[in-house]
C-alpha cells in the first residue's frame, strides 16, 4: 500500500529493531536463560508480565498451508477469525509472507523477519532474528501475546518456543509446496474444538482448534 502527501514516511523513518527501546531489547536479550523460563508459558516482558508466544495457521488435511506464495483456499470466516485473534497484538512473519499480504495489517505491530537488513516497507519493524522479533513484540502494545503468522520457516523457527497453536483445519486435500511442521507426540494438548460447516461464502468445512503445550518439566 502506498502512502501519499504528508502522511508518507521516508524509508529511513520506518522502524527497525535498532529503534526498539533499549530497555526492552536489553531485557529480553540480556537476561539469563533461567529467567526466561521462570514462567511456565511465554516469555517475560519488561514489566515482568508473561508474553505468550502463539502460532496461528490454517492448513489442509495434508498439512499444506500454501502454494506458489498463495493460500490455496478462500475462507472469509477464517480471515475474520484471524483478525479477531490478532487485533491489538504483534504479528511476526517472514518476508515472503509479508509480501504475499502486500501491506502492513492495521491495528497490529507488524514485525518482519528477514536476512536482508536493508529491507524497508511502510508500517513494519524489520528484524533479523527470532530474539529481535520477540524483543520488538515485548516493546509494543498488546504484549501479553505475540502471534507468529507464517510462513513455514517461521513456524519451524518459533515452534520450539511456542506455548499455543491456533489451528484452522480446512477439510480438504490441497496442492501446495509449503507445509506446517508436525507436532511432537505428547508435547501438545487439544484444548478447544469448534466445527464449522461450509456455506455460500465458505466453500469448505473447517474446524478451529487450539493446542496448548503441556507444561514443561
Amino acid at each position: 500500500m502506498k502512502a501519499s502527501g504528508s502522511n508518507r514516511r521516508a524509508w529511513h523513518d520506518v522502524p527497525r529493531a535498532a529503534d526498539i527501546p533499549v530497555s526492552a531489547a536489553f531485557f529480553y536479550l540480556g537476561i539469563p536463560c533461567f529467567l526466561r523460563r521462570v514462567a511456565a508459558r511465554g516469555i517475560l516482558k519488561p514489566n515482568f508480565t508473561v508474553m505468550k508466544i502463539s502460532l496461528i495457521v490454517a492448513m489442509g488435511e495434508n498439512r499444506v498451508i500454501g502454494g506458489s506464495g498463495h493460500i490455496p483456499w478462500h475462507l472469509p470466516a477464517d480471515f475474520k477469525h484471524f483478525k479477531e485473534l490478532t487485533m491489538g497484538h504483534s504479528i511476526v512473519m517472514g518476508r515472503k509472507t509479508f509480501e504475499s499480504i502486500g501491506r502492513a495489517l492495521p491495528g497490529r505491530t507488524n514485525v518482519v523477519m528477514t536476512r536482508d537488513m536493508n529491507y524497508r516497507r511502510d508500517g513494519v519493524v524489520v528484524v533479523a532474528s527470532p530474539e529481535a522479533a520477540l524483543a520488538a513484540a515485548a516493546a509494543a502494545d498488546g504484549a501479553d501475546e505475540v502471534f507468529v503468522i507464517g510462513g513455514a520457516e517461521m513456524y519451524n523457527r518459533f515452534l520450539p518456543q511456542a506455548e499455543r497453536i491456533y489451528l484452522t483445519r480446512v477439510h480438504g486435500a490441497f496442492e501446495g509446496d509449503t507445509f506446517f511442521p508436525g507436532l511432537g507426540d505428547g508435547e501438545w494438548q487439544l484444548t478447544s474444538t469448534v466445527e464449522n460447516a461450509k456455506d455460500e461464502k465458505n466453500p469448505f468445512d473447517f474446524t478451529y482448534k487450539i493446542y496448548d503445550r503441556n507444561v514443561r518439566a
